[in-house]
């Protein structure tokens, strides 16, 4: 687990009642190392809550061809579809976010279908496209406001 945060005494609790050896609480890693994570995880799974406004981390993992589990909140909802890059869960719902996961550890080929959609469609937010998008953009307002001139609205 990597992140900011700590685990309370229930987290501890369910990992020692189920047996599992294999999870580590990281905690905060730099920028520079998370390239690492990514590539060395199955699956990308953030369970957030709220208040993202854009997916990035979700970018990333992709980047990574790491198929995404991932809450289905706003900033979310709108980088990954649901059964294409990876799959969205009722917020706060732990129930739907086990069944995501389990799907996705159940099924490596599927995982694995969404990991390269997710690489492909990552593409699109490179930052030479996005640019030439948003300087497309301003070019077009400029035009309405100067009654499609090229002059420059003072």
């Amino acid at each position: 687990m990597v992140g900011p945060g700590t685990p309370d005494r229930d987290c501890y609790r369910i990992i020692g009642a189920r047996g599992l050896q294999d999870v580590v609480f990281v905690g905060p890693v730099s920028y520079d190392e998370l390239p690492r994570y990514y590539a060395t995880a199955d699956i990308f799974c953030s369970p957030a809550t709220g208040s993202e406004s854009f997916g990035i981390v979700l970018l990333e993992a992709m980047a990574a061809s790491k198929p995404i589990v991932a809450s289905d909140i706003e900033g979310y909802a709108g980088t990954v579809t649901h059964g294409q890059q990876g799959l969205l869960f009722p917020r706060r719902d732990a129930d739907g976010l086990a069944r995501a996961l389990a799907l996705l550890v159940q099924n490596p080929e599927l995982a694995h279908r969404l990991g390269q959609r997710g690489h492909q469609i990552v593409q699109k937010y490179r930052w030479e496209v996005v640019a030439s998008q948003v300087e497309e953009y301003y070019e077009d307002c400029l035009r309405a406001a100067n009654g499609r001139s090229r002059k420059r609205a003072v």
